[in-house]
């Protein structure tokens, strides 16, 4: 990110800021709540408490941290810890919506699509401040991913854990660590 913002003359930080609509997270914020949802998420499919979400500081190097603290804590989770999870319950609350999900839709019709939309809005900031990116690059990875380890390895909370274990690790190698290797304009190439 900071190579686009030095490739575009952008101010430091300056892309950290940038939100889609006035009422929408900034590009920053969104990688901080795609960190709380996927600790809080799979400890729910592990019937633990959700931690607490985390608050962190708005710069590359803290949020590269958070991505990298979140992946180290994806790949601590057994499948064991998780097995039936989609067999279980859970109760919805607010701000989502209040109610009950199984639990195979609340990994389908909640897990992933919160996951994912975080990420495409993500995405259609870095779009609209000119990053030369589009749907090959964030689908050729993420969901290419997410498909075959749902759809052949079996069991939804399985291939959850692994698809976010392996999209976690593909966002911030794409989002943070390539760039800052001297890529200014593109995230994949």
């Amino acid at each position: 990110m900071e190579a686009l913002e030095s490739f575009k003359g952008f101010e430091a930080g300056a892309i950290l800021g940038e939100r889609l609509a006035p009422d929408m997270i900034t590009f920053g914020e969104q990688f901080s709540v795609i960190c709380n949802k996927v600790e809080a998420h799979i400890a729910k499919l592990m019937r633990d408490a959700p931690p607490e979400p985390r608050d962190i500081a708005m710069s590359y190097p803290a949020l590269n941290i958070r991505l990298i603290e979140t992946r180290s804590f994806l790949k601590t989770v057994q499948p064991d810890e998780i097995a039936g999870a989609q067999s279980h319950t859970y109760e919805l609350t607010l701000p989502t919506v209040r109610g009950w999900l199984g639990g195979d839709d609340y990994i389908r019709h909640l897990v992933l699509r919160d996951f994912f939309f975080h990420i495409s809005v993500a995405h259609a900031i870095l779009r609209k401040l000119g990053a030369k990116i589009g749907k090959r690059d964030y689908s050729a990875i993420l969901l290419r991913r997410v498909a075959v380890r749902l759809l052949v390895r079996g069991g939804a909370a399985r291939g959850t854990i692994r698809a976010l274990q392996s999209s976690e690790a593909s966002l911030a190698d794409a989002v943070v660590s390539r760039a800052a290797r001297g890529h200014p304009y593109t995230i994949w190439r």
